[in-house]
């Protein structure tokens, strides 16, 4: 797999003490939120030992992240410890399972995917690993709709180009089903990836340019899609829009934190909390954040100003959004004042873009 170290969702294989977690969001979406290793099994890009190295080497810079009196610190004292023995652990050369969390959206498309045969069927965004329990919540979902459950699932959505491994997962279980996905960059190719599996391009590169129409694209009658241009480093991401419940579907596009008020079985891992107290600019994995990665990449090898443009043709469409749904937080994320939540989603890119300018250099084009 052809990712850089940095990148956090791909690869590994479900961990069993973590139970899934099914949210219905209303009007034929549901999010389910989902467990892996990360880098497990992964024999090059984003590997088990290269995470480690490189997790071990930003807490030798932030020692900090482990500090119970340092300020800000969001671990309680019993997470702190978890922690600390964790990283013993890592410093040993024990193995310290990299659990992360992920979110998979579950669309029902009541006329089928575009350029199908018009019959209902799910589609699944961003595919999370396809556990005993996955399965009997994609069963279940198919029969309240009315879907016949082994012949429900219509669609896979790879939306960017890290969130793709588990796809073939679930075209094992439906081999019916098409294969979506974001376009290659930087010599990334999710058909690379699978070469076994049919890719159809999410976003057709051939459209005219300088038509608003051209940046948006329709999987089914219920969702629009948007490439996030200018960020084509381990990302090349097609945000999402669920059109009844207003919903923004975002993969590694945007991370809205672990919220202190989120039911336990969607607080983060041990590692999910000391990999974003490390890379979030603040060192807070609550708050919600690009992780530094993401952004700096945009600067070095991408463009601020389209980054800029995309976020903005997007909030111009799509606002109001009742709600946000990343893959690395708990979900949905809702504005406390209950109001729209496309500026929260704009202001990660942003502030997350202003400091990356500031801390690399000179603004990209």
């Amino acid at each position: 797999m052809a990712a850089s170290e940095s990148d956090c969702c791909c690869g590994g294989t479900a961990d069993d003490t973590r139970p899934e977690v099914l949210i219905p969001c209303g009007k034929g979406l549901w999010l389910l939120k989902g467990w892996f290793h990360l880098g497990e099994g992964q024999s090059s890009g984003l590997t088990y030992s290269g995470l480690r190295a490189r997790l071990l080497g930003l807490l030798d810079a932030k020692p900090w992240v482990l500090d119970a009196a340092a300020d800000g610190q969001e671990s309680t004292k019993e997470e702190l410890a978890e922690e600390a023995e964790a990283v013993e652990r890592l410093r040993a050369g024990e193995p310290a399972p990299f659990v992360l969390d992920t979110t998979m959206a579950i669309v029902l498309a009541s006329t089928g995917v575009t350029d199908g045969d018009g019959a209902p069927c799910l589609v699944l965004i961003s595919p999370a690993p396809a556990t005993a329990a996955a399965q009997a919540a994609i069963r279940d979902i198919a029969l309240a709709s009315g879907l016949e459950p082994d012949r429900a699932v219509g669609c896979v959505v790879a939306p960017n180009l890290q969130h793709w491994l588990f796809a073939e997962q679930w075209t094992a279980l439906f081999p019916a089903a098409t294969v979506m996905g974001a376009p290659s960059a930087m010599g990334e190719s999710l058909q690379d990836k699978m070469p076994d599996q049919e890719v159809l391009p999410l976003v057709d590169a051939s459209a005219a340019v300088g038509c608003e129409k051209r940046f948006f694209h329709s999987i089914c009658d219920e969702l629009e899609g948007c490439l996030l241009e200018g960020a084509p480093q381990a990302m090349n991401e097609i945000v999402h829009f669920h059109g009844p419940t207003r919903t923004l579907i975002a993969a590694d596009a945007a991370y809205t934190g672990y919220a202190a008020g989120a039911p336990a079985e969607q607080q983060p891992s041990w590692f999910g909390r000391l990999w974003f107290k490390l890379t979030k600019p603040a060192g807070s994995f609550r708050r919600p954040e690009l992780p530094v990665y993401r952004t700096h990449r945009v600067v070095q090898t991408g463009s601020a100003a389209a980054v800029r443009e995309s976020v903005d043709r997007m909030c111009r469409r799509w606002a109001p959004a009742e709600r946000l749904a990343g893959a690395h937080a708990s979900v949905p994320f809702v504005p406390d004042d209950g109001g729209d939540a496309m500026p929260a989603f704009k202001a990660m890119w942003e502030l997350g873009l202003d400091a990356a300018e500031e801390a690399v250099g000179a603004p990209s084009g």
